[in-house]
């Protein structure tokens, strides 16, 4: 039997400062998005500076606050995702 291969077309990651994140319009349907100069934006490549790092106890909840110059932005994390950001420290881009 052949198996029919799908490609999955991955979504462009538009370079936004967090000033257009934090103030584009978020939409619900048919996925959560954001538009953002009259882009749809499903993904974002963001260059910022860490400013503050926090992690529980039970490391089952992290989060990293991101500072670019034009506004800050928490990033929560859990699970997996806290060991791919665990060496991250304030001051590191």
């Amino acid at each position: 039997m052949i198996q029919e291969e799908r490609q999955i077309e991955r979504q462009t990651a538009y370079k936004l400062w967090i000033k257009d994140i934090t103030n584009g319009d978020l939409i619900q349907n048919p996925v959560p998005h954001l538009i953002v100069r009259k882009l749809d934006v499903l993904r974002v490549n963001l260059l910022a500076n860490v400013v503050f790092v926090y992690q529980n106890e039970e490391k089952t909840h992290a989060y990293l606050t991101l500072d670019d110059g034009s506004d800050t932005i928490k990033v929560n994390l859990w699970g997996e995702e806290i060991e791919k950001f665990k060496d991250l420290k304030v001051g590191d881009a």
